[in-house]
């Protein structure tokens, strides 16, 4: 269950005036595996694992981007998840 993101949370036509809708298809149908090897490797790299040698400085700035990009996406949802159990 998601917050409805055409009304943000507060009911429309769209989900039904309920405020979330729920994902019935598999994620990858919208991403793809490529974005999945880089959540994949985000989380790696969260914990200290790397894909090059070295820490951060050692990565490509895509890569870096990438990593911020899932994990400010991973932040996101979780604070979503909360507001919603918390209805």
């Amino acid at each position: 269950m998601f917050e409805c993101p055409a009304c943000g949370g507060r009911g429309c036509p769209a989900c039904e005036d309920r405020g979330t809708w729920d994902l019935e298809v598999c994620p990858l149908e919208f991403a793809g595996p490529e974005a999945m090897e880089i959540v994949r490797w985000a989380d790696l790299a969260g914990r200290g694992l790397w894909p090059a040698a070295g820490a951060g400085l050692d990565q490509a700035a895509a890569f870096l981007d990438a990593c911020r990009f899932v994990w400010a996406e991973d932040e996101a949802a979780k604070a979503r998840r909360l507001r919603l159990e918390s209805r």
